[in-house]
């Protein structure tokens, strides 16, 4: 939508757009403090995570969902489900140009993969009760366990 305005309420709704951009990402960074906590809502659930990033990191308000659906590779009509949940979370909001639909993120977020679990973490606690020298019973004493009730 074209408005003919006058440059003077221009420059003040540029300003004040500014504003809103900039209280925008400060209740991002309130509500959101962690990259990772709006990595979780973009990942959650896809078999391809790292699709689903990049549409999100694609959300600058400059692509239209078509474009964000292409560089990503994801199919159009999914985005935008994908990203009105994305709006109903907080993670981006609609922004108002001509020629399409356009989404501005909050920030840009790197995907991490989960950490996996150490491979010889129950091997490690068997070595350690042996590595003591005590007993079983001794040693599931000092965690509160009561080994000959439980046997």
């Amino acid at each position: 939508m074209h408005l003919d305005i006058d440059p003077k309420t221009q420059e003040f709704l540029e300003k004040l757009l500014q504003e809103f951009e900039g209280t925008n990402y400060l209740l991002g960074r309130l509500i959101f403090p962690k990259n990772s906590d709006i990595s979780e809502i973009v990942v959650k659930g896809q078999q391809q995570p790292e699709k689903y990033l990049l549409a999100y990191n694609l959300c600058d308000g400059n692509n239209t969902v078509t474009e964000i659906a292409q560089k990503s590779g994801l199919d159009k009509s999914n985005l935008n489900k994908v990203l009105t949940n994305w709006a109903v979370f907080g993670i981006i909001y609609e922004v108002d140009k001509s020629g399409g639909k356009y989404y501005k993120n909050l920030r840009k977020i790197e995907y991490q993969k989960p950490k996996e679990p150490p491979k010889n973490s129950k091997k490690a606690s068997v070595n350690n009760n042996q590595s003591t020298g005590q007993s079983p019973k001794a040693d599931s004493q000092k965690v509160g366990i009561d080994i000959e009730k439980e046997g």
